[in-house]
């Protein structure tokens, strides 16, 4: 969405015609469902002046381009989608400036990645010393936090999708044997859900979803479990 405080582009960027247009996949987020959405593009190269007071370094000019891509006519209710982009990357074809499009829709996926290190993974609160010890704890971490965000965005995007294409059956196994429902077949959203739940979250008609501390902390339970389940056979008696 475009940022609410007033840039000098804006009024430029508005001013441009379309010059292409596609649907885009809007996912589900808190109340607000899934949709698709028609949207257009326009695009124009600028050069931005640089500061006249500040450090006395080397003042020129900057050639940058405008990308804005919007909502022409959003459902009724809805806000429309405005994204308002600067680039240093040229823009010199549509397929140029959908793609500068689609980098910055990363954003927020690398946005969410870093919330489920910090939020779920507690990955700021662990003290750590040296920057080696950071980096092993993110060799084990990162690779849990992925199949997270990805098990989230199947959830989301795809919610019928069986949850062993997600997890492991193993996995799938204990998080119903856990839910009291041994064999059930789950969907990536109930995996989603019932592993949040395991959790602490609540799952009530008016909770917004499940936020990454819930998922992780059932996440880590579910392990603890499997783990136990693991050594089971090394304890059974002769």
């Amino acid at each position: 969405m475009a940022s609410k405080k007033k840039r000098a582009s804006e009024p430029l960027a508005r001013s441009l015609a379309a010059q292409g247009g596609q649907v885009l996949q809007v996912p589900a987020q808190r109340q607000r469902p899934a949709r698709e959405a028609f949207v257009q593009i326009s695009w124009q190269e600028v050069r931005i002046q640089p500061p006249t007071q500040g450090a006395k370094l080397e003042k020129r000019e900057l050639k940058a381009w405008i990308v804005r891509v919007w909502e022409p006519s959003p459902p009724k209710g809805i806000e429309p989608l405005e994204w308002l982009l600067v680039t240093t990357v040229p823009v010199k074809c549509v397929e140029d400036g959908w793609e500068r499009a689609k980098w910055y829709k990363w954003r927020w996926r690398a946005s969410d990645f870093h919330k489920v290190l910090k939020t779920g993974c507690n990955m700021e609160n662990r003290f750590l010393q040296t920057v080696e010890a950071l980096w092993k704890l993110l060799g084990i971490l990162t690779p849990m936090a992925m199949r997270l965000l990805w098990l989230r965005q199947t959830a989301q995007l795809a919610p019928d999708t069986p949850a062993t294409e997600v997890v492991s059956e193993e996995v799938v196994r204990v998080v119903t044997l856990l839910d009291k429902r041994p064999g059930a077949a789950l969907t990536a959203k109930d995996l989603w859900r019932t592993i949040a739940r395991l959790g602490g979250y609540l799952n009530r008609n008016s909770d917004p979803p499940p936020g990454w501390q819930t998922l992780w902390q059932g996440w880590m339970y579910i392990h603890i479990v499997l783990e136990g389940v693991h050594l089971a056979p090394f304890f059974a008696p002769p």
